[in-house]
């Protein structure tokens, strides 16, 4: 996907794809989670494309098969309520994150609400992170799976 100008003199280009939903085109954007080098134009791709909500469906840190803890993806938000990350022009603050009250035993979800600010505007985002779909691994519960869908279909 290509980005207008970012400001930074970094690529304009993310790895992502536009994917069509029911009765609209482009519904949605799906792609990796970003690395500490591209977490910037991720950012950007999330400005650009006024996206107002973020499912991540893996940890950052997950154990493989061989017992060796690796990083999946880059801590591309703050973590703490009430700090920021600066990726270039652009700003990310959490205001306020949770774990969701489990419907179902063993669920994970973690929910934060995050301002992206650039100059003197800025946009409120929900980011869902399913904690309970390993790597190279399939989801648990299907139950599970439909109540995190349906919890992000809500925003």
């Amino acid at each position: 996907m290509g980005l207008g100008d970012t400001g930074g003199g970094e690529s304009n280009f993310v790895h992502a794809s536009f994917v069509n939903g029911p009765g609209r085109e482009r519904k949605w954007v799906l792609c990796q989670g970003p690395m500490p080098n591209t977490a910037g134009q991720f950012w950007e791709m999330v400005w650009q494309e006024q996206i107002g909500v973020l499912v991540m469906l893996c940890l950052i840190r997950e154990r493989d098969p061989d017992g060796a803890e690796r990083d999946k993806c880059f801590q591309y938000w703050p973590l703490e309520e009430g700090t920021r990350l600066k990726f270039g022009l652009l700003e990310v603050i959490t205001e306020k994150s949770w774990m969701d009250e489990p419907q179902l035993e063993g669920q994970r979800i973690k929910v934060s609400h995050l301002w992206l600010k650039k100059g003197l505007n800025r946009r409120k985002l929900f980011h869902f992170q399913y904690q309970n779909w390993a790597d190279m691994d399939v989801p648990e519960s299907l139950n599970a799976m439909v109540h995190f869908q349906t919890m992000v279909k809500g925003k």
